[in-house]
């Protein structure tokens, strides 16, 4: 891990005029925030008058950006979350950045802390992941979700390992080269361990600079998306861009959020033009930004064979490569009405109905109506096919939807329809069900 004291020598940053204001505790810059023109409630903003009132407000070393800059790390000296992976006025170790990143894709900070220190605890360097078998990542993943991040970390790993000699690469161009490292992943490791001024660009991001411009077009406009990342680059000109990028995104993430923003306890609230059109009556805050809606999720229904017997345990399927959760363990599959013929072909006998599960996937609502049966393959003819007793497939990957039904089927055995296997899905007793129908 590289001293903290490097931050300031490797790269210049906040004029000293600003750090020597914001020290001594003189007034904060006067600079007035534009007037708001051409943002329609209507048709969400001018996109050319909108970018231009944006680059005029957040001009490159210009004195807003640079208000905004001391009064942004100020505020995130004294009120960041404390996280396990994060170093506040110091470099961060560049594994743990990096593995924090990839699984904050798309997962909820709260969600994601339990499953980084379980990571750390069982791959607690890089040369660890690297020698470590993907059944194993898949393993320790196994609930978080968008499993092609884990397998991208372990790529990655041996890539680093192999082909450069276990260094950490240290440029966003270098870093680009991992598997499923974008300009976003690569901006966050650069700028918070290593201090380059690279910038980052996520939804809190996103969120926070089209407030402070009052910028209504799309965000997914060409024009707009190219602005949003020019933005972020003024504002990682400073001595900390780590500490500068963690803090937009946590302004974002606490008090800059999409409902209900707290604009009265926002540091940064006079630079805000949102704000100030809000206060002339002219819309919401929460109108910024404009994102189009989402085409709503496919619905995927399929029946969920169970077949168990009480010597040999329970039969699990190995997904296939190259689609969804590939390579983890899951209940047998099949088309709706099909569950006794799948029950047949698996080697159990006549099926009960237990309820249904649901689970909700990237674009899509997965509902699988779980049944039961007694039997078991006595001589599998398919590979991917084995029956597994709790002494085997405990340290198996294995999804939430699994663990939804292995739950709701625990509630069956409960119930006392039957007695048998009961202790094989104990390691599922806690995992979450969002339906649990018992018949």
């Amino acid at each position: 891990r590289q001293p903290s004291s490097r931050l300031a020598t490797e790269s210049p940053g906040v004029s000293s005029a600003s750090a020597r204001a914001a020290r001594s505790g003189r007034k904060r810059s006067s600079a007035k925030p534009a007037p708001v023109k051409g943002s329609s409630q209507q048709d969400g903003g001018n996109v050319e008058e909108d970018l231009a009132r944006a680059r005029t407000h957040l001009a490159p070393a210009g004195e807003v950006v640079r208000s905004l800059q001391v009064s942004l790390l100020s505020w995130f000296d004294k009120a960041h979350r404390v996280l396990p992976w994060r170093k506040v006025n110091a470099l961060a170790d560049p594994y743990h950045v990096w593995v924090s990143e990839l699984m904050l894709q798309q997962t909820r900070v709260e969600t994601v802390i339990p499953y980084y220190k379980r990571w750390l605890e069982h791959f607690p360097t890089l040369m660890d992941l690297a020698k470590a078998t993907l059944e194993q990542v898949r393993s320790i993943w196994a609930g978080l979700g968008y499993y092609r991040r884990a397998e991208n970390l372990r790529a990655g790993a041996i890539h680093i390992a192999e082909k450069m000699n276990g260094e950490f690469p240290s440029t966003v161009e270098d870093l680009q080269k991992l598997p499923g490292v974008g300009r976003y992943t690569a901006g966050a490791v650069a700028s918070i361990a290593f201090g380059l001024r690279a910038p980052i660009v996520d939804g809190n991001v996103i969120r926070v600079l089209s407030r402070w411009c009052a910028v209504g077009a799309p965000t997914t406009t060409k024009a707009v998306v190219a602005w949003h990342w020019e933005a972020a680059a003024a504002m990682a000109d400073t001595e900390r861009p780590g500490d500068l990028n963690q803090a937009m995104m946590e302004l974002g993430a606490t008090v800059c959020t999409p409902k209900q923003p707290s604009c009265n306890s926002c540091p940064v609230a006079e630079w805000c033009l949102a704000r100030k059109a809000e206060a002339a009556g002219e819309g919401s805050v929460m109108r910024f930004p404009r994102i189009l809606k989402k085409a709503p999720p496919k619905q995927d229904e399929r029946d969920a064979v169970v077949v168990y017997h009480e010597d040999r345990g329970v039969v699990l399927e190995q997904r296939p490569d190259g689609g969804l959760l590939q390579g983890f363990w899951d209940v047998p599959e099949c088309d709706v009405g099909n569950a006794q013929t799948l029950s047949h072909r698996l080697g159990g006998g006549k099926v009960a109905r237990l309820g249904a599960v649901s689970h909700a996937l990237s674009g899509r609502v997965q509902t699988r109506n779980v049944y039961a049966c007694e039997g078991g393959l006595v001589d599998p003819t398919e590979d991917t096919l084995r029956q597994m007793k709790i002494s085997e497939w405990r340290g198996k990957p294995v999804g939430v939807q699994a663990k939804k039904i292995f739950q709701m089927f625990e509630n069956w055995i409960a119930a006392g329809r039957p007695r048998l296997l009961t202790q094989a899905v104990l390691p599922f007793a806690a995992a979450p069900s969002r339906v649990v129908e018992l018949e």
